[in-house]
């Protein structure tokens, strides 16, 4: 489309009369860029949307070097080209904090500045933390060290309010660790360079002074800000700035207590020659050091302890140190408002003490809950664990290695547990805290409770793995089948066949030396009605090739013949197969007919179970009560199918 109308690559293609040079090199697009600035003639390039902006300016505002160097290949003027209020390319790369492009632009735009110029973008690399341009600017121009932006703050003023561009913490990774030190060190550099240049300009002291207290104090800012690395390397060439005090009458150690700040106020100690005289120093109030440390801290500070108790505890012990360099005679000492510090901590902090009282109280009975649940669980785990019997002595099978760890677990539980419950409880029967209660003991026994309840918790989980490792890959092992009657009469009373099915081809699993000879008696078989009935399953895995037996007795009565009870002969299991006893009835036909039915329906569904993969089973009863009656008669009083 461009090789046919060479006029779309300068078209406005956007309301904002943007080209397509404009929208390529806002979307960073550089081969597209480097193709049509070939196609372009160089005064193209100088063609600005509504707001006077070039294609340039979008580059510069982005940082790509490379689309800005192809850029000034076709025009070398570009950098000098200012785009929206009056800016120059360059300013709006520091404006974006580019600092590649800021530096690749400096030398083609400075021969061009004027003084606000210089004034801008000196202060917009110190904002946007590119302080080695910064140095650079106020090596060629020295002045910049006695100039002042929008706020009438020099270049000191606003490096001391920029707290974070002195200290490395919160970073993690090890680019931006590096990167933070190199910063740190390029800030602390500025600050050197700006206050050895204008000690080195002509300049009075009560102008140097000037420079550096209006429109306030940079100390002051710095102290009320965090900001010790400043303070110190001011301190270096000013030794009287620990006697500085504000309109307020405040040293920067009144200031580094009101907004808790402690790495400045531990100066104080390394200035040993005016300590004594600078604690005693009160404000326009008459609040001493310690007056101000009574006073609540501010909300940012406050807020970096979590929980009311916590921030309670670090007021109280930010109290206790600033108490230890007070002289005695100033602890008890009266403000103007006939308070002492002790009385001012009281009335400053009644609110926090109130939340940290129901904050501490409502994490205690959280965590007493959990507590005794975990004591609960642990102590019943105790005694429901399978253990099974010793083959050779016949006693609790509890010296494996597993068992002991599940002992040791389990006992740590709940011994941890109940400790834990015990410090919640002494916690939440006190009926109000007082003030010192929030300094040691309170949180000693919360971090304590926490501390077992955690260890309970471990050990729960310990105890539970074991427990289950215990159930599931041994527990089988010891599990007697004749403790599963009550599980195999019911699903035979209600001819679940597939449950029985997966019973007992478990049960098949078994290992051998775990397992003898069991035997399961059922009262009532299915299928029989009233017919009282038993039913015995044999197993024995201690055999070459373990077989599964069967006994079916079953004593039937009529209304003509007194009740009488055939006793089958013992079962001698036949493998493969298994052994069906007949079953007799010395009764009526019919009688005799119902229950040979019933029988012969439960051994036609109950054989192909115990032997899924042994077939050529045989079932059956005796057809005829003349049959039954001559079993009634044979030798071994029956007949074995």
């Amino acid at each position: 489309m461009l090789m046919a109308d060479s006029r779309l690559a300068t078209a406005a293609i956007s309301q904002g009369w943007a080209t397509l040079l404009h929208v390529a090199a806002e979307a960073n697009q550089l081969h597209f860029v480097e193709e049509l600035v070939q196609q372009l003639n160089p005064y193209d390039l100088e063609l600005q949307d509504f707001k006077g902006n070039t294609a340039f300016c979008f580059a510069a505002a982005i940082g790509n070097v490379k689309i800005a160097e192809a850029m000034v290949r076709r025009n070398r003027s570009l950098p000098t080209i200012r785009g929206g209020e009056g800016l120059t390319p360059l300013h709006m790369a520091a404006l974006q904090g580019k600092s590649e492009m800021a530096w690749y632009l400096y030398p083609y735009t400075v021969h061009n500045f004027h003084g606000e110029d210089w004034d801008l973008l000196f202060f917009l690399c110190i904002n946007t933390a590119i302080y080695d341009l910064a140095l650079k600017m106020l090596q060629d121009n020295p002045m910049l060290a006695l100039a002042r932006n929008e706020n009438e703050e020099t270049g000191l003023h606003v490096l001391a309010r920029k707290s974070s561009a002195f200290s490395c913490e919160g970073r993690r990774c090890p680019n931006q660790f590096m990167n933070s030190r190199k910063n740190q060190s390029l800030a602390l550099q500025l600050v050197r360079c700006l206050w050895d240049t204008l000690v080195s300009l002509d300049c009075t002291e009560i102008q140097l002074i000037r420079v550096i207290n209006e429109p306030s104090q940079v100390i002051f800012i710095a102290a009320e800000v965090g900001n010790c690395e400043i303070i110190v390397e001011l301190a270096k060439s000013y030794p009287d700035l620990p006697w500085e005090v504000n309109d307020k009458n405040q040293s920067i150690f009144h200031i580094a207590v009101l907004y808790r700040h402690a790495a400045i106020f531990n100066l104080i100690h390394e200035i040993r020659s005016i300590r004594n005289f600078v604690v005693t120093y009160e404000d326009a109030d008459q609040n001493n050091l310690l007056h101000c440390a009574a006073k609540l801290a501010p909300p940012n500070q406050l807020n970096l302890m979590s929980g009311a108790a916590f921030q309670m505890m670090h007021e109280l012990r930010w109290y206790e140190e600033v108490k230890k360099v007070m002289p005695p005679c100033f602890i008890e000492k009266r403000n103007s408002n006939g308070k002492t510090p002790r009385e001012l901590f009281t009335e400053e902090h009644a609110e926090l003490l109130t939340k940290a009282e129901s904050w501490m109280k409502s994490v205690a009975n959280s965590c007493m809950i959990v507590s005794t649940l975990i004591a609960t669980e642990v102590c019943t785990a105790a005694f429901s664990i399978p253990r099974g019997d010793d083959d050779e002595n016949g006693n609790p099978n509890c010296n494996a290695i597993i068992f002991i760890i599940f002992a040791i677990s389990d006992a740590t539980s709940l011994i941890s547990s109940s400790i834990s419950i015990l410090i919640f409880l002494s916690m939440l029967t006190i009926a109000r805290y007082a003030e010192d209660d929030f300094f040691m003991s309170l949180p000693m026994k919360l971090i304590c409770g926490l501390v077992t309840l955690f260890i309970s918790i471990a050990s729960m989980m310990v105890a539970f793995s074991t427990a289950f490792f215990i159930t599931y890959a041994h527990g089988q092992n010891w599990v007697s089948l004749a403790n599963m009657e009550c599980v195999v009469q019911g699903i035979i009373e209600t001819q679940h066949v597939e449950a029985l099915e997966i019973l007992l081809q478990g049960l098949c699993g078994v290992q051998r030396e775990r397992l003898r000879i069991h035997e399961i008696c059922l009262k009532s078989g299915p299928h029989l009605g009233s017919v009282p009935s038993e039913v015995r399953l044999l197993c024995d895995l201690e055999q070459a090739e373990p077989s599964w037996g069967a006994q079916i007795t079953v004593t039937v009565s009529s209304i003509n013949k007194m009740l009488k009870l055939h006793a089958t002969d013992e079962a001698v299991p036949v493998t493969p197969g298994i052994q069906m006893v007949e079953v007799t009835a010395p009764a009526a036909a019919e009688t005799y007919t119902e229950v040979a039915a019933a029988v012969s329906s439960f051994c036609e569904y109950l054989a192909p179970l115990l032997h899924l993969s042994k077939p050529g089973i045989s079932t059956g009863v005796v057809a005829t009560a003349a049959a039954a009656a001559a079993s009634l008669m044979s030798d071994g009083g029956g007949t074995t199918l």
